[in-house]
């Protein structure tokens, strides 16, 4: 089975979606030796899997968040490599990582990962905003399912998108191994230094 998934977001610092992204590859991989991922990183397609972000590509992400004239041509400059660098290898399944699909003639598999820009846009910046607005909602048709990461997400998008509740499925992101409970001897020391009472805090790791 070949896959192709949109990785751009590996390109920047990881936080939310390139951290999904690795992590879903890397298991991916180790669940099925026969499965072929070519990934999309806005210019040019590859298979090999980014490790770290690009430089260049942060510096021209900083400064279209500044102009909307820049946001709006770096979509579409996208689109077009998408389309016209396609694979000529067949892609069986395209799983756009990142909410809005690009065109593909084929079953389209889709990340919603919440509706905050729906729910809450002021949380958004403006260029991010008028992207969505354009996009998103039009090209909900171009799915052929949808994944999310909570019911409560799936519910929203049942209310607020008016999907069809068999058209998601729910997949609750897993947990880095690194990530493990200690005991609240070996925690003493951190958590003091901090002024922190065992089990009594809440960490937030998000970008906002």
């Amino acid at each position: 089975m070949r896959l192709l998934m949109n990785g751009i977001p590996l390109l920047s610092p990881q936080s939310g979606v390139g951290t999904y992204i690795y992590h879903l590859s890397k298991s991916l991989r180790r669940v099925s030796s026969e499965l072929e991922i070519t990934y999309f990183y806005g210019g040019y397609f590859g298979n090999k899997l980014k490790e770290k972000d690009r430089a260049s590509f942060n510096i021209l992400k900083k400064a279209s968040k500044k102009n909307s004239s820049l946001y709006q041509a770096l979509h579409l400059v996208k689109e077009f490599f998408f389309k016209v660098r396609f694979p000529s290898q067949k892609v069986d399944v395209y799983h756009e990582t990142n909410f809005v699909p690009m065109p593909f003639h084929g079953p389209t598999v889709v990340t919603v990962f919440d509706l905050s820009f729906h729910l809450w846009p002021q949380t958004h910046p403006q260029n991010r905003r008028k992207y969505f607005e354009r996009n998103f909602y039009k090209r909900l048709p171009w799915a052929t399912h949808f994944i999310t990461i909570s019911k409560a997400i799936k519910n929203q998008m049942v209310e607020h998108l008016n999907i069809t509740a068999e058209k998601i499925t729910v997949t609750p992101l897993g947990v880095n191994p690194i990530i493990r409970k200690i005991s609240q001897e070996a925690a003493h020391s951190i958590l003091s230094h901090y002024g922190l009472t065992y089990g009594s805090y809440v960490l937030y790791v998000g970008t906002l």
